[in-house]
């Protein structure tokens, strides 16, 4: 335990030399360079050993230096953020604030973009964060609002965000609208896989669980 401790802190300590220098040479870096500072950042973000707050000042120094960033910097900054969404240290509120900032540099998000933000709603939820089914189907109508078309991997993050939502599913069941979002991807053409098909299952285990849940409490109220 010792051992990891002290890896953990030598990466912590790289990081923050890595990031304190970039912020004194922050002029006489190009985008590619604040892109590859950004995808360091969302690679620490695994091991929570990087905060919002680091790709939140990436974005400063471009400005600084006159930089746009580009679609790519703001996909790096999705994978920092749903990285750190697996450790509770993100939510899905950063990435609608990522989505704003993209409107005011005039940058337009395309699909990829939005999958990442689904896929942040789906960390959110799993860690105990307040992202819903709703949530999902809000960005679902914007990528369309935009002319986006949805692909296999929009449809897969919607249920894996279902199988983990705790707000939406109190009490009724996620197959219903499980089995309707699978019907929505035939309809636009999209073939299921065994990746689907995992996830419904999935949406399945989560309501065996939750009956089981609500028969127990039923069970002990009745003992009182």
């Amino acid at each position: 335990a010792g051992r990891s401790e002290e890896k953990e802190q030598e990466r912590e300590s790289r990081r923050q030399a890595l990031l304190a220098s970039a912020a004194g040479k922050s002029a006489a870096l190009d985008g590619v360079s604040y892109n590859t500072l950004m995808q360091i950042c969302a690679a620490e973000g695994k091991f929570n050993q990087s905060t919002v707050e680091d790709g939140a000042a990436v974005f400063r120094w471009m400005e600084a230096a006159g930089i746009v960033p580009s679609i790519a910097s703001f996909g790096s900054y999705l994978s920092l953020l749903t990285n750190l969404a697996a450790h509770g240290s993100a939510s899905l509120r950063h990435g609608l604030e990522a989505l704003d900032w993209m409107a005011r540099d005039g940058v337009a998000p395309d699909t990829q973009i939005f999958n990442a933000c689904l896929r942040l709603c789906s960390k959110d939820a799993k860690s105990g964060g307040g992202a819903g089914v709703g949530d999902g189907e809000k960005l679902f109508s914007e990528m369309r609002d935009r002319g986006l078309s949805p692909d296999a991997f929009s449809f897969k993050a919607l249920l894996d965000l279902m199988a983990h939502d705790r707000v939406t599913f109190v009490d009724r069941a996620r197959m219903p609208d499980a089995l309707e979002i699978e019907q929505r991807m035939m309809q636009e053409g999209l073939r299921a896989d065994a990746v689907l098909l995992n996830l419904l299952l999935s949406c399945a285990k989560a309501d065996a669980a939750q009956a089981w849940s609500a028969g127990d409490d039923g069970g002990q109220e009745e003992a009182r």
